[in-house]
């Protein structure tokens, strides 16, 4: 408390020698059109389809943007992490009018390339802008925006009412989910992601995919770029993913997933989610085993740099505690030359064919995925026939 103390005194010293002008805060917010939450998600769907002529602007510091962000926006900050320290440290422990002060300051001192960088990203779309809560910084930014010619509208509720949106969903929302289970390599990913590149119209909520991980030993190897370990971030791709599929009246239809335990990496599975997926409605998908260890082949190690390959080596390591250090030598010795089939199958039968749990209800139906074309066709006329029950 006391270096607080301290530390306000010195902004406020630092601010005395400015001798800034009193301003009126009501003539720096109005103009201020504003959008509601409820006119704002069939645009943010609108944005996730890349089909919109809106442009989200965050005018958050860096560090609020870095720590969740609405998919689609674009951070040019009012105040960077520094000023919108100092301006709420004010609000909150000097004067609520010596902070809208301070903050018109910073604000003016950056305005025309505040206006330029906006009009050279937004290129004449119309703008949405948010912040936080959408208090001061929000309004502020709308009405320069919209005095100087830009078609722009406040967001009510800002980034927070995005949050509670995304929990609502996640956590509150019913849905109703149709898993795919099976053993490790029979597919299930791979069927998602083919339905999702050619039969788009039929709903997919691919968890993994949204925690860039693969939910296994190997998990961190199979997708690009590095695992989602932010818990909001992981929401917020979630959300993304649902919200495409929403209808007006706020339903959604039957969507098809993957079964999942409750975490992901360092990712939790939202309890809405998770709750469905423990009714465990699912459909079991089946592969021979040497269709298995080829899928496993050209997922983790076809085309893998010397990068990824070295990841994978590390991965293996962490088998050592179930198999024991002569087993784990054994694979690190296939490893090593490259004899991949043997490697793979003795992982897939020793380890994760022991290590798997299977589900305590009857399947809705079973498919066998030797051809991935050929296992969605029959996973399509299964979903056909539960949507018409």
């Amino acid at each position: 408390m006391t270096d607080q103390k301290e530390e306000l005194k010195s902004i406020i010293t630092k601010i005395q020698s400015l001798e800034l002008p009193e301003i009126n805060i009501q003539d720096l917010i109005s103009p201020c059109p504003s959008i509601s939450w409820q006119e704002f998600s069939p645009i943010l769907q609108s944005i996730a389809t890349y089909e919109s002529k809106y442009c989200i602007l965050d005018v958050r510091s860096e560090g609020e943007f870095e720590e969740s962000a609405i998919p689609g926006s674009h951070n040019i900050p009012l105040f960077d992490n520094e000023e919108r320290h100092n301006v709420g440290l004010l609000f909150k422990q000097e004067s609520i009018p010596l902070a809208e002060q301070v903050g018109a300051y910073y604000a003016y001192k950056k305005k025309d390339r505040f206006l330029k960088e906006i009009k050279d990203w937004a290129k004449g779309r119309k703008i949405i802008v948010h912040c936080w809560r959408g208090g001061y910084r929000s309004k502020a930014s709308t009405a320069l925006l919209v005095t100087n010619g830009f078609d722009a509208f406040r967001l009510d509720g800002g980034h927070k009412a995005f949050r509670r949106d995304v929990h609502q969903l996640l956590y509150q929302t019913p849905l109703n989910l149709i898993s795919l289970s099976g053993q490790t390599g029979t597919g299930k990913s791979e069927i998602l992601e083919y339905i999702q590149k050619h039969n788009p119209e039929i709903p997919v909520l691919h968890i993994e995919e949204a925690a860039n991980h693969a939910s296994s030993v190997f998990g961190t190897s199979r997708f690009k770029g590095e695992p989602i370990n932010n818990q909001q971030t992981f929401e917020t791709r979630l959300y993304m993913q649902l919200i495409k599929h929403k209808s007006d009246d706020g339903s959604f239809p039957i969507i098809l997933t993957e079964k999942e335990s409750s975490r992901i990496g360092r990712v939790v599975i939202p309890k809405g989610i998770l709750e469905e997926l423990k009714k465990e409605k699912h459909i079991r998908i089946n592969s021979s085993t040497p269709t298995r260890v080829k899928r496993s082949y050209q997922e983790y190690v076809q085309g893998a740099d010397d990068i990824k390959l070295g990841q994978l080596r590390e991965q293996i390591n962490f088998l050592r505690r179930y198999l024991g250090q002569e087993t784990l030598d054994e694979y690190l010795n296939l490893f090593d030359t490259k004899n991949w089939d043997v490697l793979l199958e003795k992982v897939l039968v020793d380890y994760y064919d022991k290590v798997y749990r299977k589900s305590t209800t009857n399947p809705i139906a079973e498919v066998d995925n030797e051809i991935t074309a050929d296992a969605v066709a029959e996973i399509l006329k299964i979903y056909s026939k539960l949507k018409e029950k």
